[in-house]
């Protein structure tokens, strides 16, 4: 696990901790009760237990591709293109502007994928999409945003590909998304 990827899980925990003791997944029951022994919970015992916990995590459930994960119907993909027009940040997407999809650093095509129980809906993809978009943590396959590739701003537009696999385009507007028609260009 990538140090920018704890960020993203550590906002994600409280939403965890809101579910019911027997909903939580074994791994934060973990965490929950190694740092019940009075252990100060600080940012470095997180990080340290967060990466056995995915040592461990990896070693029983080798990760799949992101392709075969979206095959079996388990989860959302996304796809991000950057808005290349000029002044896209300041105006938002419009379907005339020119938009570049992101790539990994290989030049291949970055498919974000996202099958844990907190990204339930296409917004909720959207949101954790943009997390990753910003530099702040990794999608369920442990992929980073690519350092050649330019942050997520407003203007730039997500394709959300469902479990059901119906895609959504979601424009990033200053306060959220906006539902939009699938670009043309």
């Amino acid at each position: 696990m990538s140090d920018h990827a704890v960020p993203c899980l550590l906002d994600n925990l409280a939403t965890l901790l809101e579910l019911a003791p027997e909903q939580r997944p074994p791994w934060l029951q973990g965490l929950i009760a190694n740092f019940c022994d009075g252990t100060p919970v600080t940012a470095e015992a997180i990080h340290s237990q967060l990466t056995t916990l995915q040592q461990a995590r990896t070693a029983q459930h080798p990760p799949t591709t992101p392709t075969t994960r979206i095959r079996t119907g388990g989860g959302y993909a996304v796809t991000a293109y950057t808005n290349t027009t000029p002044g896209s940040v300041l105006s938002g997407y419009d379907h005339s502007h020119s938009l570049t999809e992101v790539t990994t650093t290989d030049g291949s095509p970055l498919h974000l994928t996202f099958t844990s129980v907190l990204v339930t809906s296409v917004h909720k993809a959207a949101d954790a999409a943009f997390v990753v978009g910003t530099g702040h943590g990794s999608d369920d396959a442990g992929q980073c945003w690519p350092d050649t590739a330019r942050r997520l701003n407003v203007g730039d537009v997500l394709a959300i590909t469902a479990p059901d696999g119906t895609t959504a385009y979601l424009s990033i507007d200053r306060s959220g998304f906006s539902t939009i028609e699938p670009p043309t260009t």
